[in-house]
């Protein structure tokens, strides 16, 4: 009798509950693109894009060029980029090449690092020295980029009117 209740108030509880999934690249796979989940995710793969997600596996076969927000990150594999996570574990068969922003680190003997590490309290929060955010950067350096493209097609436009006009 006692157990059965245990396992009713289990179920009901587990109903109520969010269920956390882990979505699976894999190895065959290869993704152009940003991904931007809530749930977990296992890279077999290959994501040529930024990643954004709760807990992210990366395999030994895992390969991740762009930036990677987690809360976790346990890596077998390769990732090119800016990680920012409270935790990262690299195994002896990771390689990590960029920057990497973090709370805490477990480092396996042979580990590949080559990245500017960076340990902070708040890293899914960290912000520059000019204390801005590198999102609010990153939008800067967007809506820069853009009015300077902008401004060479208005100098297009105006070089092609001037050569109609002169022929």
């Amino acid at each position: 009798m006692f157990d059965k209740s245990i396992s009713q108030t289990r179920s009901v509880r587990e109903k109520n509950e969010p269920q956390v999934g882990t979505t699976v690249i894999s190895q065959d796979t290869k993704i152009l693109g940003a991904i931007e989940t809530t749930q977990n995710l296992k890279v077999e793969g290959t994501i040529e894009g930024d990643i954004t997600c709760s807990k992210l596996v990366v395999a030994e076969t895992g390969v991740i060029n762009g930036d990677v927000l987690a809360e976790s990150i346990e890596s077998n594999g390769t990732i090119n980029g800016t990680v920012k996570t409270e935790l990262l574990r690299l195994t002896k068969t990771s390689k990590i090449d960029g920057g990497v922003i973090l709370k805490n680190w477990i480092v396996d003997a042979g580990a590949k690092v080559n990245a500017t590490c960076h340990f902070t309290d708040h890293p899914m929060h960290h912000e520059n020295k000019d204390g801005k955010s590198e999102e609010t950067q990153d939008a800067a350096k967007a809506a820069a980029k853009s009015d300077k493209q902008a401004s060479n097609m208005d100098t297009n436009v105006v070089e092609r009117a001037m050569e109609k006009k002169a022929s």
